[in-house]
Order: structure tokens, then sequence, then C-alpha cells
């Protein structure tokens, strides 16, 4: 298939840095940290670290999940937490060797008291999507449109046909999710779910704001459809640049 194909072509994005390690201790222990990238506790997140690991250097980002995930690994797989989602879809990613998306290294807790779950993600070097088109006040090329649509693409019909029975919906694809490293890598699934009835939490960022589907933001049912809404406006900011003026 065309899918597969990419795969092929993308193995370079597979960076096969060892076996994951299922841990109920403190993985902090393991790492260095550097500097501390985001704090988005407020929003549901956590907290996102860049740091090395300690016996071999390995340049890599710790995620950090939100107090509200606390619990042991068993708990946050059947209670379908934000971590749960995000690092039981990373672990089948790696293992079926999907480009396109975070490498999941390994997973743990923090701390010796209360034990917030944290997810260890390669290093991905680069830009954001959101970066590399605002550099360009008349947006990208089309064959660079295509190109970097192409991989995303990949990323989520995987998620959408291949992940489970069920196809997991993304919910957040904007260009600040979408790290360019030659292939672009859709970053940041922990909002990721099945088709809902229901409500559901979004962040409120301008960029969620703008590339989020109505249907998300209004709290409306929702299915794969938002995902491609969220990929057309990818697009049209790729080829405008800067659409918010």
């Amino acid at each position: 298939s065309r899918r597969e194909g990419k795969m092929t072509e993308q193995t370079i994005a597979y960076q096969g840095t060892g076996d994951l390690a299922y841990r109920e201790r403190d993985i902090m222990d393991k790492y260095e940290i550097k500097e501390q990238l985001s704090d988005t506790e407020r929003g549901g997140q956590g907290s996102v670290f860049r740091a090395v690991r300690k016996s071999d250097g390995l340049d890599v980002v710790l995620k950090m999940y939100s107090a509200a995930e606390v619990g042991n690994w068993d708990e946050i797989f059947k209670a379908e937490k934000r971590a749960g989602r995000e690092t039981k879809f990373l672990e089948k990613a790696r293992k079926d060797r999907v480009p396109g998306v975070p490498e999941l290294v390994e997973y743990g807790t923090s701390g010796k008291g209360i034990k917030r779950p944290i997810a260890v993600l390669a290093h991905i070097p680069g830009k954001s999507l959101e970066e590399t088109a605002m550099e360009s006040n008349s947006g990208l090329t089309w064959e660079e449109t295509l190109r970097i649509m192409d991989g995303v693409v990949s990323s989520v019909l995987y998620a959408h046909e291949d992940y489970g029975a069920q196809p997991l919906i993304h919910k957040d694809i904007n260009p600040g999710n979408i790290k360019i490293n030659g292939f672009p890598v859709l970053m940041d699934w922990a909002a990721a779910s099945g088709a809902s009835t229901g409500k559901t939490l979004i962040r409120t960022y301008m960029f969620t704001k703008y590339f989020t589907a109505p249907e998300i933001m209004e709290d409306k049912p929702f299915d794969v459809k938002a995902d491609v809404y969220s990929l057309g406006r990818v697009a049209q900011f790729m080829l405008l640049g800067d659409v918010f003026n």
C-alpha cells in the first residue's frame, strides 16, 4: 500500500532506542533534567522536561502527566486516563514501526510518595510546523505542503484504521503539534480518544481554537471527521501563512 511504502522509505525516523520497560518505581533516577519545556498542569496535561539518560547520554523528553493521573499503570490503562491512552498508542505504534509519531522509549512513575505517570520519549530535533510556516509570510510551497501533509495523514490513518478495533481520534491536530525533522511527526496524543457522543475536554490555546473541529470545541458528538477538518485547516495554514491577521 502507499502507507507501507512510506514506512519503508522513512525507516530512518525510527531510532530504536531499546526495549520498553514496565516499571512501578521512580524512573526519574535514570535521567538528568536539563530544562523544563512546558507546564500545562492547568490544562490537565502535566509537565514536559528535556533530559538525558545517565547511562548512555540519550537525549529524551520526559512527559510527567497531571497529578490527576495518579495511580499504578494497571489502573491508568483500565481507566483510560490520558497517560494510559497516549502510552498504549505509542507503545503499539513503536512495535508496528510507524513513522510520524513520537518514539516511546519507556515509561514509569515519579517519586516515592505521590506517584505520577511518566512517559519517556526520544527527543526530536527540528522546528514545529508552526515555526516553519510562520517564517514565510507567503506560506509554504505547494510541494512542501503536499510532502508534509502526506506524512501527517499517514500517522492519522494509522490511528484511524490500523491501531485497534475502533478508530483513535487525535482531536488536537495543529501546527504547534507537528514537528518537522525531515519527516513530520504528529505530537501530543494524550487527548486522543475514540468517537464520542458526550462532552470532551480540550485546551483553549489560539491554535487549538482555529484548528480543532467545531463539534469538539462545542462539546458535540464527534468522529474521525474531526481530524479530517483539522488536517484541512493545517494545509490552509501552510499555504497561506499567518491566517490570523
